[in-house]
């Protein structure tokens, strides 16, 4: 049997709003496996946040402490947006030294080049490769919610694993990335 996950980050969603919405195929699924919310580390930007998930670890141990920081020697602000500032494995390099594949797939651009160290695949809606858009179209807006959706027709294409519908709460959600990983 081949065993699979799925990580999903709903960037800015709270649990109450999920509490609060009809989401059976998720409930399903933390039924069945594993589910948790998690709290925001200090400071709660994105970068900070995505990369704490990603390498089970605190902004002292990872490395990435903000969005950006200033370089005294070029006089600027520099955007922590490349791997090469994530100073521990991601979950990426651990499942590939585990002999599993993964793939990891976001809305943003910034996160993929950020977040993607160890995947075999990774895509962004932001910037999607032309094979993809040509198999199942161009991504809607990334601040919208039907990239959502996008997405996980893009995880059937990359990895072919069962679609999973996610019902919108009173608020929009938006899903940042979405870890998938099968053997």
């Amino acid at each position: 049997m081949t065993r699979r996950a799925l990580i999903l980050c709903l960037d800015g969603c709270g649990p109450e709003y999920l509490d609060a919405s009809d989401t059976p195929n998720m409930d399903t699924m933390a039924k069945a496996g594993w589910k948790t919310n998690g709290h925001a580390v200090f400071p709660t930007v994105t970068n900070v946040n995505n990369t704490s998930i990603l390498t089970g670890t605190f902004p002292a141990i990872h490395g990435i402490t903000s969005n950006f920081f200033f370089d005294a020697g070029l006089g600027l602000g520099v955007y922590m947006e490349s791997a090469e500032y994530i100073q521990t494995p991601t979950v990426f390099e651990r499942l590939r030294k585990q002999g599993l594949s993964s793939a990891f797939l976001t809305s943003k651009e910034k996160l993929r080049t950020l977040l993607s160290r160890g995947a075999v695949v990774s895509i962004s809606a932001e910037n999607p490769p032309a094979w993809l858009v040509h198999l199942i179209g161009p991504p809607p807006d990334i601040y919208s919610v039907e990239v959502n959706l996008w997405l996980m027709e893009a995880n059937l294409a990359v990895m072919g694993l069962s679609l999973i519908h996610i019902s919108e709460p009173t608020r929009p959600l938006y899903i940042s990335y979405a870890v998938f990983c099968l053997k």
